[in-house]
């Protein structure tokens, strides 16, 4: 079960949307999130880390596309 724990936060989202659409999995998962929702929760900072590596990546480019 920690396993699955560890692991269920880095499902892609099209896994989990298929796990989801499945009406058996779908009340298992539903039970599994409500149980173990603190654990599940992302971190913030890999949101934070997701969000402002891609905005600075994309600003730097535009910066060095336009500054030429």
């Amino acid at each position: 079960m920690a396993r699955l724990i560890e692991t269920f936060p880095l499902l892609p989202l099209i896994d989990r949307a298929v796990i989801t659409a499945d009406e058996q999995l779908s009340g298992k998962l539903a039970a599994f999130y409500r149980d173990h929702r603190c654990e599940l929760e992302v971190p913030i900072a890999f949101l934070f880390v997701s969000l402002i590596l891609p905005i600075i990546t994309a600003s730097a480019a535009l910066w060095w596309f336009l500054g030429r």
